[in-house]
């Protein structure tokens, strides 16, 4: 479980390197993927359990899909890296 959250981690930050740095939008997906990770690791689940998980996967999602249609993310790159996020 550890390694694929750590997959998981590098995965969403090698994407958040397409966006621009000035970007409020890159820093709301930073958020969102370090909530996800902390409650995967068990840290967090007694504040929202699963249902909370899901809904910050969902907004993550939102924001790498914002990206897309901005062409910060190549659509190949973005489909494969939703597939591994959605697993």
């Amino acid at each position: 479980m550890q390694n694929n959250i750590i997959k998981l981690t590098n995965t969403v930050y090698d994407l958040l390197e397409y966006f621009p740095e000035s970007d409020p939008l890159k820093n709301k997906a930073k958020e969102k993927a370090l909530l996800i990770i902390s409650a995967l690791a068990g840290r967090d689940l007694a504040l929202g359990g699963e249902n909370s998980i899901q809904k910050d996967i969902d907004a993550l999602l939102g924001y790498l899909e914002i990206g897309k249609m901005r062409g910060w993310l190549n659509p190949v790159n973005f489909i494969i890296s939703v597939t591994s996020i959605k697993k």
